[in-house]
């Protein structure tokens, strides 16, 4: 099972299944409590979290998702993270398990969960997910932002 450390990380927020951490800027730790269950209101909860976090950081961050601590995760949940996950908060999330269980639960995440504009990948490693995670948070340079997120300065910019 893959158990992050998070003694160096800050925390961020919590929801009822989950905490998350800021690992680095841009890029978020979601470490699911022990034997979470994935289901419509937690997923919601979840989302929320995310999205609004996002939002605060004036572009899209990237997730890191510690898989192996989650029990389940339902029908109902993955059809939450279809329709309310917003690629205009989130660029993207790595999802890292260590476990058959978790690798299970990534696999079917992946299968049926496919918000547009939103990157996913699974990874065995997270030191491999926090590479990928940080480039791609990288990649959603200022310039990449959404115009809801662009600054008057920036739009004259782009005109000019």
């Amino acid at each position: 099972m893959i158990s992050p450390d998070t003694s160096r990380w800050a925390r961020v927020g919590e929801t009822a299944n989950a905490e998350y951490f800021a690992v680095l800027p841009g890029v978020l730790a979601l470490v699911p409590r022990e034997g979470a269950i994935e289901v419509s209101e937690t997923a919601r909860d979840n989302a929320r979290f995310l999205n609004d976090h996002g939002h605060r950081e004036g572009r899209p961050v990237a997730v890191i998702a510690f898989v192996d601590r989650v029990a389940s995760l339902d029908s109902a949940a993955r059809k939450v993270y279809n329709t309310d996950a917003d690629s205009t908060a989130v660029c993207g999330v790595a999802l890292v398990g260590g476990t058959m269980l978790g690798r299970a639960v990534a696999t079917v995440f992946l299968a049926f969960v496919k918000p547009r504009g939103m990157a996913f990948r699974v990874f065995g490693d997270y030191h491999e997910a926090l590479s990928w995670a940080r480039a791609l948070y990288a990649s959603q340079g200022p310039d990449s932002r959404p115009p809801m997120f662009s600054s008057s300065g920036d739009q004259a910019r782009r005109r000019g």
